[in-house]
């Protein structure tokens, strides 16, 4: 589920516009919020979900050739079993990411950029995010044939550089949209 919020410009048709509105690469100034719940994990027991939001603020630069993407991570996930055969469930402040996109495609019906991020700790309970400052790289592609068909993908790669020892160093995800 995505909440967006975005500037338009009154000079763009509307079927551009709804063309964009999942494009993470738009031309255009956004305030998103999405939320991701997912109701059972792999080998897990009953009742254990976990569920992830995400706020993410755009804003392009140099003509739509520059954007820059924060995004802070809201995060509730489960901990440890109670007596009763529930779960404790632990809530709170992700990380924060920056991404610099650079788009050298950049055309209304498909985008392609490159650019680096950081990733701040900014965590607020152990488990709620990497605990290490990070920096690397995203790469998107996004094609929006029509309003109802769009496709991309989001690829990062980030390694740590300071942070607690005791986690992973390296991290690659990728994402499709």
């Amino acid at each position: 589920m995505g909440i967006n919020v975005q500037a338009q410009d009154d000079n763009v048709s509307a079927d551009s516009n709804l063309a964009q509105a999942n494009n993470p690469l738009a031309k255009m100034t956004a305030l998103n919020f999405h939320n991701y719940y997912i109701p059972k994990l792999n080998e897990a027991p009953e009742y254990v979900d976990l569920n992830t939001s995400w706020i993410r603020f755009a804003k392009p630069f140099a003509g739509g050739k520059l954007l820059l993407r924060i995004s802070a991570l809201l995060v509730t996930k489960p901990e440890a079993p109670l007596a009763n055969g529930g779960w404790q469930m632990k809530s709170g402040l992700g990380e924060i990411k920056a991404f610099l996109f650079y788009s050298f495609i950049s055309e209304p019906t498909k985008t392609i950029g490159i650019g680096p991020l950081i990733s701040a700790p900014t965590e607020t309970e152990d488990g709620l995010g990497a605990g290490k400052w990070q920096a690397g790289y995203a790469n998107v592609a996004f094609v929006a044939k029509s309003p109802l068909i769009q496709y991309g993908y989001l690829l990062t790669w980030q390694a740590s550089f300071a942070g607690d020892e005791d986690r992973n160093d390296k991290f690659i995800c990728f994402s499709v949209i």
